[in-house]
């Protein structure tokens, strides 16, 4: 009985020990983020709120992609979160460097960022983005994280005249391309 007792006291011990050894510094890093997002927040005249697209790979209604594009300026990134859901999207173009970086509405380069809503859209009128991290291999995106703040317009026709409404956007994103 004894030893029975011994044994059922070591085995789970012994288990314990060599699972929970020390740390294999061979394998120190972390497994790569999935996440897919973009977390914004609008406020003008015509739109208001915060708003957020995560992707979900179940859903038919979403699409968001990521590659890269060589330009006269190097690379740029391109990244689009497409969200037939809730009827809205947001898409962007910058170089493809880690930075700030100044989009207006005449940036060089084709060098954007758009707010689509089913009622409005929203151009860069002057948006900082600021890229902290990116990846990418020849055009595949491979990965982009990031923040924005600043200026978009709303560029409407009242009575025929063109008016432009300002509204402030801020915001942070992730892209990581699936693996297959």
């Amino acid at each position: 009985m004894k030893t029975i007792i011994k044994l059922l006291f070591v085995l789970p011990l012994s288990l314990w020990l060599f699972t929970c050894g020390g740390s294999d510094d061979s394998n120190d890093s972390q497994p790569p983020s999935t996440e897919v997002f973009v977390n914004y927040s609008v406020s003008g005249n015509s739109k208001n709120g915060t708003f957020n697209i995560t992707d979900d790979e179940n859903s038919a209604g979403q699409n968001v992609y990521g590659l890269i594009a060589p330009n006269a300026d190097g690379n740029a990134v391109i990244v689009e979160y497409l969200d037939g859901n809730q009827l809205m999207s947001v898409s962007f173009a910058a170089p493809a460097v880690v930075g700030t970086y100044e989009i207006t509405d005449n940036s060089p380069y084709g060098y954007n960022i758009g707010f689509g809503f089913e009622d409005i859209s929203l151009q860069a009128s002057a948006v900082s983005i600021n890229i902290t991290a990116i990846e990418f291999n020849g055009v595949v995106l491979e990965h982009i994280k990031g923040s924005f703040t600043g200026t978009a317009m709303y560029t409407h026709t009242i009575n025929g005249d063109e008016v432009e409404e300002p509204h402030l956007v801020d915001g942070t994103f992730e892209y990581n391309a699936p693996s297959f």
